[in-house]
């Protein structure tokens, strides 16, 4: 009896192998870096890797994967998986905001960190700007408040949490929103 499969995406994936790696963010630093050993080792590249890619070391890892695999499976938080194609001809975007002010101890300390790269047309496609300060908080490399779009949504991460920004209208208006925000952590 011969069995039909309906399928969305490439199937091939499902004869490749497949490794899943999850760490959380509090991992003591000597998995830390056994796991980066780890995937430094891995020599298959018809393998698919699968992981969320949230935690520091998750996305470290990930940066090592993207340069030898073929494919990668990203579990979102509200559980809706995708497969990626790792892209051959990625489109290069060119940075033009590249700031970072230290923060007067007297005001509270820590660093303003603003990141912004636009595409051909001159238009701001992806951005990251943070508030880090390891005296208040140690987790999510330090950053207090912060905004960026990477993993293709504008979202804001606030003491580790990290929330959707559903009201996103341009990069401008969330930029102050940001000045607005980290006032609440410099006097």
């Amino acid at each position: 009896m011969l069995l039909k499969m309906e399928y969305f995406g490439n199937k091939d994936i499902i004869k490749l192998y497949k490794t899943a790696f999850f760490c959380s963010r509090k991992c003591p630093a000597e998995i830390i870096l056994k796991s980066l050993d780890w995937a430094k080792s891995k020599k298959n590249k018809e393998e698919c890797v699968i992981s969320c890619f949230h935690s520091r070391i998750e996305k470290d890892v990930f940066d090592i994967y993207k340069e030898k695999y073929s494919f990668t499976i990203f579990f979102l938080p509200d559980n809706i998986s995708y497969m990626v194609k790792r892209e051959k001809n990625k489109i290069k975007f060119k940075k033009v905001i590249s700031e970072q002010f230290p923060v007067n101890p007297k005001r509270g300390g820590g660093l303003l960190k603003i990141e912004a790269w636009e595409n051909d047309k001159g238009e701001i496609v992806k951005y990251s700007m943070a508030y880090i300060n390891h005296f208040i908080f140690s987790g999510d490399n330090g950053r207090v408040l912060g905004y960026d779009n990477t993993h293709n949504f504008h979202h804001k991460h606030y003491f580790g949490e990290i929330s959707e920004v559903l009201d996103f209208t341009t990069y401008q208006d969330l930029v102050e929103r940001f000045e607005n925000e980290v006032k609440e952590f410099i006097k």
